[in-house]
């Protein structure tokens, strides 16, 4: 491969290391919320949303 070839691949390959949130478009604030808080390690961020939803209902 040449160096014009590997500098190619390098800018259009994803990071590895990339958050879900930013490869993502959310576009609920809930939803992004969520997201984040699950990718700080929150692991009952799901279910509260999902308990919120069940009490307050959803657009």
């Amino acid at each position: 491969m040449s160096a014009a070839e590997a500098s190619s691949t390098a800018e259009t390959a994803p990071a590895a290391e990339t958050s879900f949130a930013a490869e993502t478009s959310m576009t609920s604030p809930r939803i992004a919320a969520v997201a984040a808080a699950v990718e700080a390690g929150d692991h009952d961020a799901v279910d509260a949303f999902w308990k919120e939803v069940a009490e307050a209902g959803s657009p």
